[in-house]
């Protein structure tokens, strides 16, 4: 139904609702958590904001809380991050 709330709804709020809030997020501008297309891999998520911070390594700090609180934050909405397995996954595998 239309009223029906998921897990990953939830989640989408609490990061925006957290991404809002920063101080160092230019609020002027656009600020959005929204889905991407849903894949065979699952459905991704685009934060999307600006930061007031224009200095590239200050810049990548901000970008990395919002991340790290993302990541930190899925197991609390029963949700996983999914990543492709790379050359040493498949061979640990093997052994």
């Amino acid at each position: 139904t239309e009223n029906q709330v998921t897990n990953s709804a939830i989640f989408r709020y609490y990061i925006w609702d957290f991404i809002k809030n920063r101080a160092d997020i230019n609020h002027e501008m656009i600020c959005m958590v929204r889905y991407l297309d849903p894949a065979s891999k699952g459905l991704p998520i685009q934060f999307y904001a600006f930061s007031k911070i224009q200095t590239w390594v200050e810049y990548e700090q901000v970008q990395a809380k919002i991340i790290d609180f993302a990541f930190s934050a899925l197991h609390s909405f029963d949700l996983r991050a999914y990543q492709d397995a790379a050359g040493n996954d498949i061979r640990s595998l093997k052994s």
